[in-house]
């Protein structure tokens, strides 16, 4: 069964969750939304940090990557962060 769920953050973020089978329909929304907002918006493809042929792992290359069941430690923060800049030109 696909799951999906999402939440509404204080400072307007809107926070998707998902398991892996629901990634692809996911993904054709996300660049769907990002699309019509025409500049306005930009998709950063984060899922393969975490994920790699349909499975996700909380740990990559020996290291795990997150603190709790949905928040990312130190280690998957840097490789989100590392995303996010090279996205924006930092």
């Amino acid at each position: 069964m696909t799951m999906i769920s999402w939440e509404n953050t204080a400072d307007g973020v809107v926070v998707l969750r998902h398991d892996a089978e629901a990634y692809p329909t996911l993904r054709l929304l996300a660049e769907a939304v990002v699309a019509e907002a025409a500049g306005r918006l930009t998709y950063i493809e984060t899922h393969d940090i975490f994920c790699t042929a349909g499975a996700c792992s909380t740990i990559a290359g020996g290291v795990n990557l997150y603190h709790d069941d949905n928040h990312t430690n130190d280690a998957g923060s840097a490789r989100l962060i590392e995303r996010i800049e090279a996205a924006f030109g930092n």
